[in-house]
C-alpha cells in the first residue's frame, strides 16, 4: 500500500511539472524570467477602479490598458494614483 502510495505522488508531481512546463513554453512570448525562482509577464491588462465584475473568467477586458510590468504603472501614465486597480494576465 506504502509502495502504491508512493508511486501514485511520483506519477502526481511529474504530471504536475510537466503541464507547468507546456504552460511556460506556451506563453514564453509573454514571460521574462527575473531570476531562477521567479518568472513575471512582459505585459498585463491594467484597470484603475475595482468592480466585482472584473474578476469572472469571461469578462471582456479588450478595452483596458496594456502597460509594461517591468515598470511601475505610475511611469506609463498613471503618476500619483492610489487607489485600487486590477491587472489581468493572458495565460494563453
Amino acid at each position: 500500500m506504502k509502495k502504491m502510495k508512493n508511486s501514485s505522488l511520483k506519477l502526481i508531481t511529474f504530471l504536475f511539472f510537466n503541464l507547468l512546463m507546456i504552460q511556460l513554453v506556451y506563453c514564453q512570448d509573454h514571460l521574462i524570467k527575473e531570476n531562477e525562482n521567479t518568472i513575471l509577464f512582459k505585459v498585463a491588462k491594467f484597470k484603475t477602479g475595482d468592480n466585482p465584475a472584473w474578476k469572472e473568467k469571461n469578462f471582456d477586458d479588450s478595452g483596458w490598458e496594456v502597460i509594461k510590468t517591468a515598470l511601475a504603472y505610475e511611469d506609463q501614465g498613471y503618476e500619483g494614483y492610489m487607489d485600487f486597480d486590477w491587472f489581468h494576465y493572458d495565460y494563453k
